[in-house]
Formats: C-alpha cells, sequence, structure tokens
C-alpha cells in the first residue's frame, strides 16, 4: 500500500503539476518526499508553526519552496486566486470541520475545479 506522499507524488506527476500548496507541514516528511520526486517550480508550505520543519527539511537549499507561517484563512489571502495546480490539505490531525474550512478558503487558488467540496470532504474522510 502506497504512503500518503507516494500518492500525493503520482497526482503531481502524472499530472505534470509544477504548482502545489500543502496545507499542513507537521515535521515536513511528505514536502520532502515531493521535492525529491516530483518536478515543481514551487511548492508552498502553509502551517502556524514550522517549528519542527528544519529536523527535515533544509529550506535555504530550495529556491522553489516558499513557506508561509499562518492558518490557512490568513495563507489564502497570500496566494492569486487560479495560481496553482494542486493544494494537498494534509487533514491528519484536522476535524472535518476544519478540513472544510480549508478547502472553502484554499479552493479558489487552484486551476482545477472540483463538482462538489462534499466529495473532497468525504474521499479525506474516508482516507483517513
Amino acid at each position: 500500500m502506497q504512503t500518503r506522499y507516494e500518492i500525493v507524488a503520482d497526482l503531481i506527476n502524472s499530472n505534470h503539476y509544477k504548482k502545489v500548496a500543502e496545507i499542513g507541514v507537521m515535521d515536513g516528511t511528505t514536502s520532502q518526499y515531493l521535492l525529491h520526486h516530483c518536478d515543481l517550480e514551487k511548492l508552498i508550505l502553509v502551517d502556524t508553526t514550522f517549528s519542527k520543519l528544519n529536523n527535515t527539511i533544509n529550506t535555504a537549499n530550495y529556491k522553489n519552496l516558499e513557506l508561509i507561517e499562518k492558518d490557512s484563512l490568513e495563507a489564502s489571502r497570500m496566494v492569486g486566486d487560479k495560481t496553482l495546480d494542486l493544494v494537498f490539505i494534509d487533514g491528519e490531525g484536522f476535524d472535518c470541520r476544519g478540513v472544510r474550512r480549508a478547502v472553502n478558503e484554499i479552493f479558489p487558488k487552484a486551476n482545477l475545479i472540483k463538482d462538489s467540496i462534499d466529495d473532497v470532504i468525504h474521499v479525506w474522510y474516508v482516507y483517513i
């Protein structure tokens, strides 16, 4: 069975996504995997703290990496609409309400539009 970060990397690579945001970074394990296994022009990491990140990723080594140390609502105001190919919400540690809020805030930033936010929430709930 694939890990969460392998699934996300496969999605990015198979669709040739270049601009990706990860909401909820924790220690950066997924972020590090994406940086090493995907050809990204930009990876935006959003979290309220990056205190554990430097143990995993030396951020100075990546020119394509942008850190936004804010909650998803504040961060969404810093990213233009339809400027991202994929927004990955790492829902571990979130309740369904928190994921729904993040989806509503970040959704307009992605080029790809889903039919229903409820479908996105359902997929998250089943996966976790």
